[in-house]
């Protein structure tokens, strides 16, 4: 393994130097499509190191995604340029992990530009409004525009109003793949915090020390700030009662199915 979980590691492997010495450098002797699942892999290693996934999104990707969006808004795009692109959305995604990079994602309005890069010039005359692209370009974008937009008010309050002239749109025609993977993802849409899978070390009575499995987030993850959380938010997510008349309900039904009330 490359980067094997804690207490183990790959003394003769370092990340940092194994993705820019061998990963990300140009080998005319493979063929694209074995660069590609390089690149590929440095992005998902670049997920847990910072440096490198600076120096990834700064000397290759920032260029190739203002590119790769270029060629997006392009109204004829063969497979073989949808295939090209949909490396680099992929290499995307999984650089957006960091915050740093998610932070430079955001301020160049990504999520907007690629949401409207999906869109048909005609709607209308099309019949949808999310343009006849192969399944597996469409997907890393939009898991992009929903990875960057989570927990970000200001963008989720510019695609909400972008999502809402489509639809003023689809009143002579309807595109379900738009309500159901574009639309309802939107409404749904959560922050979601990438963990990398490791062993624990466990000190027992007799010192003996042995290994349970464990998770940690990966570095550089913005932290959410911890506030003292409202046990009645997930059982009453109506917003008729208040913070108190909760309480009160969920006190009541405790007594009622018989539990102690607290």
């Amino acid at each position: 393994m490359i980067t094997p979980p804690a207490p183990f590691f790959n003394s003769a492997i370092d990340v940092y130097s194994y993705a820019t010495d061998v990963l990300l450098v140009p080998d005319p002797t493979k063929c694209m499509a074995v660069q590609s699942q390089m690149k590929q892999i440095a992005s998902v290693l670049a997920s847990c190191n910072n440096k490198l996934a600076l120096n990834t999104y700064n000397d290759i990707l920032k260029d190739s995604l203002e590119a790769a969006i270029t060629s997006l808004n392009a109204k004829d795009i063969t497979k073989s340029q949808q295939e090209c692109l949909c490396t680099i959305f992929q290499q995307v995604l999984a650089l957006s992990n960091d915050a740093k990079i998610k932070a430079r994602l955001l301020a160049a309005k990504t999520p907007i530009r690629l949401l409207k890069a999906l869109k048909e010039d005609n709607p209308k005359e099309a019949g949808r409004i999310i343009r006849d692209l192969k399944p597996v370009l469409k997907q890393p974008i939009i898991e992009i525009i929903l990875q960057l937009s989570a927990g970000c008010q200001e963008t989720e309050r510019e695609l909400a109003n972008e999502v809402y002239n489509y639809l003023k749109e689809m009143k002579t025609f309807s595109d379900s793949f738009f309500i159901e993977t574009v639309f309802s993802s939107l409404l749904n849409n959560e922050v979601r915090r990438p963990v990398c899978f490791k062993l624990r070390a466990i000190n027992s009575k007799n010192g003996e020390v042995h290994y349970e499995p464990s998770f940690d987030e990966l570095t550089d993850v913005p932290q959410a700030p911890k506030t003292k959380q409202d046990n009645t938010a997930n059982f009453l997510p109506t917003t008729l009662l208040d913070s108190e008349q909760k309480k009160s309900f969920v006190k009541a039904f405790k007594h009622i199915v018989g539990k102690q009330s607290q």
